[in-house]
Order: structure tokens, then sequence, then C-alpha cells
């Protein structure tokens, strides 16, 4: 069965044990067998990784004795017989890595004999039968790469297998808490629940489990608190990466002596890192939120990642006497400092993986010469100064990306040496000629947003795709750049001078007009902007009535104002008003403005025979207009006195 993380299943039991005899003819499904045949198969049939195609061989099911049978990683589809339980003596069943599809048939719980079952790698697109639950020898249950099953939770009849020592039901579309039962399977050495769909706290019992050697948790939705203690004398391998999970990070994790690789990456934990960890004597693989001081202290470890966590500190104090890494991996964080030169730092590094940090200072001349490195990866970083040759003496070296720094000065010309599949050295300050040996197709983004940058006449056809000019017509690109900016210079002179010349005449014909408009405006007339009213549906505009106000068309007057007669319109159609005029002498009087409002207000709503209409209200912060239907006859008090 396939790993999914180092060391996962490594204490899973061999797949077929010393047989004594071993069935691997290439077998026909239409082939017909008489009984007396078939009884005599071997006990032990091992189909390993032959390609035999078809459908379950149904024949095999008359082999009563049938004791071990593995036809896993072949080419068998279709579905699995519902009368699978007549290989009743069957005591490992393996069905792995094929293409078996529908319901795994509830009547295998009814192979009571079962101690191995393993069903991972198909395409069972059904159900999982809780009648597996009454297989109470099982110690080995594989349900993991179940791709397309539809979603399902364990069931509580699992809780009966007491004998369980591995289950593994990784990657296959598994919802819900961890169930409760867990905690009951005494005897569990290896769990892998991993790249499921899982929520919830994990189960605060489950590091009790004093037999557990592997556990793989990882990419699920768990969170809370990683449960304690951690009482698991045998723990070899624990990855709880990829959850949710907070709090700190437990000293019980070091307990465990045999730890081998703890992955806790890509969770919420905050605080340190218990300096117990790094004295774990056989700690190879460690995936953490922070590093820890004394970090290699037990001389063992060899992978180190810690990517994507905005870690922060300075590597120099992490990594020295590192004598056993070999990968590293702490992109993407907050590390400051400088690149590790002591010959004591990480000596047989393969792999440095710094890029998206926040390294300052220069790349040392005298780097360390890293005989074994093939990747180096320092991009978006604070790096300045110059790229040391002696990064051309690092022999295995074939991916070097030193893009998004502050280098300066030109390519060392060692770099012609190495036998790059990747290079990206863009977005420097770099300077000079591009070594022939590097100036490819192959790179032709490597160097781009170095404008200090050229290439030789002879590779110019490739380089000018990625606007690197030609080191040859340098000096008639200045000459071209010194014509451009004096082109440039005198356009923007003109364009000022235009713009100057437009504004001032703009302003003079401004103030012109302005001047003239108000010689033309009569003193009583104001001049700001109006609002209206309207109360009627009417057919006349503002300037029909501003523009009458003239002393000709004025037919009373008196302290508070004016009243005119205006004609509106064509002799044919002809609408007379009489617009009354009120004086605001004082803007901030409230009252007038109070008696104003009112007199609008009872007025435009009146609709009486013997009382004028009031039609439209105009008015600004000097005067307001209250235009009235026009009615002959003079005034009302040469009548009434």
């Amino acid at each position: 069965m396939e790993n999914t993380a180092p060391g996962l299943r490594s204490h899973a039991p061999p797949m077929a044990p010393s047989l004594k005899s071993i069935f691997h003819t290439r077998i026909s499904p239409s082939q017909s067998r008489p009984p007396s045949a078939t009884s005599q198969i071997s006990p032990k049939i091992y189909l390993y990784g032959n390609n035999i195609p078809g459908p379950f061989p149904i024949y095999l099911s008359n082999c009563s004795n049938l004791r071990y049978l593995d036809i896993s990683w072949n080419h068998f589809v279709g579905r699995l017989p519902p009368d699978i339980d007549r290989l009743s003596s069957l005591r490992s069943f393996y069905l792995s890595g094929n293409s078996f599809t529908g319901d795994i048939p509830p009547e295998i719980g009814h192979m009571s004999n079962l101690t191995q079952l393993g069903l991972d790698g198909n395409l069972f697109n059904g159900s999982v039968p809780s009648k597996i639950g009454d297989l109470e020898n099982l110690e080995l249950l594989g349900l993991d790469y179940l791709s397309i099953i539809p979603q399902w939770r364990n069931p509580p009849e699992f809780g009966r297998l007491k004998k369980l020592k591995y289950l593994w039901i990784g990657n296959s579309n598994l919802i819900g808490d961890i169930p409760g039962f867990l905690i009951n399977l005494t005897e569990l050495e290896t769990l892998n629940l991993s790249g499921n769909k899982l929520r919830g706290e994990i189960p605060r019992d489950l590091f009790r489990l004093k037999n557990l050697i592997v556990v793989s948790l990882y990419n699920n939705n768990f969170s809370g608190e990683i449960p304690r203690p951690i009482d698991c004398p045998g723990l070899e391998g624990l990855d709880l990466s990829m959850n949710q999970l907070t709090g700190t990070i437990s000293e019980e994790f070091s307990k465990p002596v045999n730890l081998g690789y703890l992955y806790l990456g890509s969770n919420l934990l905050s605080g340190e890192i218990p300096a117990g960890i790094s004295q774990l004597p056989y700690l190879t693989e460690l995936h953490l939120g922070k590093l820890p001081q004394n970090l290699c202290h037990g001389g063992v470890l060899r992978w180190l990642g810690a990517f994507s966590n905005n870690l922060s500190g300075t590597l120099l104090e992490s990594l020295n006497n590192c004598t056993s890494l070999r990968i590293v991996r702490l992109h993407c964080n907050r590390f400051t400092g400088g690149i590790p030169t002591s010959p004591t730092a990480i000596p047989s590094i393969q792999t440095l993986e710094l890029q998206e940090n926040r390294i300052s200072g220069e790349i040392p001349s005298n780097i360390n010469p890293w005989e074994s490195l093939n990747t180096l990866n320092l991009s978006q970083n604070q790096l300045t100064g110059r790229i040391p040759p002696a990064i051309g003496f690092m022999r295995m070296l074939d991916s070097l990306d030193l893009s998004g720094n502050q280098l300066s000065g030109e390519i060392p010309p060692e770099l012609r040496y190495l036998h790059f599949h990747k290079l990206d050295l863009s977005s420097n300050r770099l300077i000079g000629k591009i070594p022939d040996e590097l100036d490819k197709p192959e790179f032709e983004t490597s160097f781009l947003n170095n404008s200090g940058l050229c290439a030789s006449k002879s590779n110019h056809n490739h380089s000018t795709n990625f606007n690197i000019r030609s080191c040859d017509d340098s000096k008639i690109s200045r000459r071209v750049l010194i014509s451009i900016l004096a082109i440039s210079s005198l356009l923007i002179l003109l364009i000022l001078a235009f713009l100057a010349w437009f504004f001032v005449t703009r302003d003079h014909k401004n103030r012109k007009r302005e001047q003239r408009r108000e010689e033309e405006e009569d003193d009583d007339l104001p001049t700001p902007t109006w609002w209206f009213t309207s109360f009627h549906r009417l057919d006349f505009t503002e300037d029909d009535i501003l523009n009458s106000l003239v002393e000709s068309n004025l037919i009373g007057s008196g302290g508070s104002g004016k009243v005119y007669r205006i004609s509106i319109g064509s002799q044919m159609d002809n609408l007379v008003v009489a617009v009354k005029k009120i004086y605001n002498s004082n803007r901030s009087d409230a009252k007038l403005e109070k008696e104003f409002q009112a007199e609008i207000e009872i007025l435009g709503r009146i609709r009486h025979s013997n009382i004028v209409k009031l039609l439209r209200c105009f008015s600004n912060e000097d005067s307001k207009l209250l235009v009235y239907e026009y009615m002959e006859n003079g005034s009302l008090d040469r009548w009434l006195y």
C-alpha cells in the first residue's frame, strides 16, 4: 500500500509473508475450471502487480481453503460479487489499486476470519458497509484513496474492531468529527485520516493510546488545541499540519524519544517551540511554526520546513552547526540577518530555499563551497552588493534564483561553467554584458528589469525579445536617448507655453464678459442663482419673468417691494401675471423668512374663484418673487376705501 507521508506505513505487516507456493500465471476470467481443479489451488495466492484485466475472478470463491489472496495493482474492474463471503477462510484479502466500482459488499462482514483487508485505491462509488465492524479479528483496514466515494462518516460499528492495529482512511471524503470510539482501539499503532474533511477537536485522549507509532491527520479542518498529554512512548511520526489548530506547542512532544518526524506547520499555533524537541536523538524531519534554538542538537536532522508561517528571527543563530541538514525550506517568512558563512553551518546542504524573507546585506564573497547544493533560492529579499564568483564553483548547482533583490555589478563569468535548468537574475541592478553561455532562449526572462545589462550582437536576435539591448549598439542607443530627451523637452516647453496662453486668454475673456454683464444689468435686479417652486402647470420660464422686471412694467410699490405687470407669450396666446418682488434687506431676518414661507404655503394651496392664484415662487439670497394671476380693475383698497 502506498505511503502518504515519510514513514507512514513503515510498520505495516509484509504483504506476502514466506509463501509456501505462489500462484502467478495470467488467468482468463472467462476460463472455466472444474471444482476439483480449483480446490487444489494453493491456500496463498499472490498476484500483485501483474496487469491482469477483467472482473473479479469469481471462480476463486470455490477455493474454500484459501487463506491469503492479494490481487492488488492489476486492472480488475466492475463490482465485487455479493457472494464474496464464500471465501470464508481468508485471513488476508487485498484488492488495492484496481478499478472496482459500486458498493463495498456488506457480505464482507461475514468473513469473520479476516485479519487484513485492503480496499484502498479503487473507484467504489457506493457506500462503506458498517458490517465491516463485525470483523472482530481484523488487525489491518485500508480504505484510503477512495476518491469518488460519496461523503461518509466513520460508522460507530468500527469501534468493535478491538484488535485493529493499522487504520488507513486517508483521502476518502470522510466528514464529521473524529469518532470517539478511536480511543477504545487500544491496539492501534498506525492511524491515517489525512486529506479528508474532518472537523472539530482532536479527541482529548487520542495520544493516551500507548501503542501508537504513526499518526497522520494533516489537511483537514481540525481546530482547538493539540491534546495532551502525549503518552505514546513508541511514537515515531506525527503529522498534524494544514489544519486550524491553535494554542501552544507543548513540551510533551519531547517525550517520545523515538520521534523521527514532526509536522505542525500551516496551523494557527503560537508561542515558542520547546527546547526539548531539538534534542530528540532520532528527529530527522521537522516542520514547525517557529525555529527553536539549538535546532540541530541531536545531530541527525536532515529536513527542515517552516515555510509560509510569518516566522521571524535570525538565520545565523538557527542554522549554526546543522551538519546533518540536507533540505532547508524556510521561504515566505520574516527571517532577517545574512547568509550563513560558517564552515560548520549546513555543510551538507542540497536544497536551500529562503525566498520572500527579509534577509539583507551582501552575499558573502567567501560563501560556503556547498559541494552538494543543487537548488539555491534567495529571491525577493533585500540583498545588496555583487553576486560572488564563488557561486560558479558549486558544481552541483542547477537552479539559481536571485531575483527581486538589489544586487549590482556585473554577472560573474564563473557562472558560465554551471549547467542551469533554472536561472533567474531579474529585477536587480545588474550591469554589463550577459555571458554568452547564459544568453540563451531558455533564459529569455532571466535578466528582465536590469536596465544596465546588454547582450552581445551575435546573440541579440533572441535577446531583443525580452528588452535586452545590444552591447555593440550602446553608443548609438545613448545618442538616440539624448535626441529623444531633447525633443521631449522642447515639446514640453511648447505645451506649457500653449497652456499659459490659453488660460490667460480665457481669463481675459471671462473678465470682459463679466464686466459687460454687470453694465447691462439693472441695479435692482439681483444676479445670484434663483430657486423656484411651481403651484400650477405653466409654460413660462424663469427668464420670461426676470427679463420683464423693468420700470415700464411697474404698477405699484411699497415699503417691502414692488409689483410688476408682465405679459408672457404672443398676442394670440398671451398670459398676464402680476409679479410681487419682495426685498430682503437683512439676510439673517428669520422672522421675515418665516412670514414669507407661511404666505406661499397658504396661497399655494388655496383654490377659490374669488382669490387670485399664486402661480410660482422665485427666491434667492437677496429677494423673492411671487407670481400671481393678474386681476384687472386696479388695487383692492381703491374699492374698499
